[in-house]
């Protein structure tokens, strides 16, 4: 079994551009859990264990930021 369709993005009622970012967030969030997205290793002598999450999908840690 498979994740192909997540059911909350679809009834969230948020601005479209909102919407394409949670949508981009997901179909990586998808590509991780496929095993799609490569891994990087921290030192030489190991497998990959570690993935790089792309700069828009982290928080900035500002005034606001938790």
């Amino acid at each position: 079994m498979h994740l192909r369709i997540n059911m909350r993005l679809r009834t969230a009622d948020q601005s479209g551009e909102t919407t394409e970012g949670m949508e981009a967030f997901v179909r990586w969030i998808l590509q991780v859990g496929e095993g799609e997205v490569q891994g990087i290793s921290i030192s030489e002598d190991v497998e990959p264990n570690c993935i790089k999450i792309p700069h828009e999908f982290l928080i900035n840690n500002d005034e606001d930021g938790v």
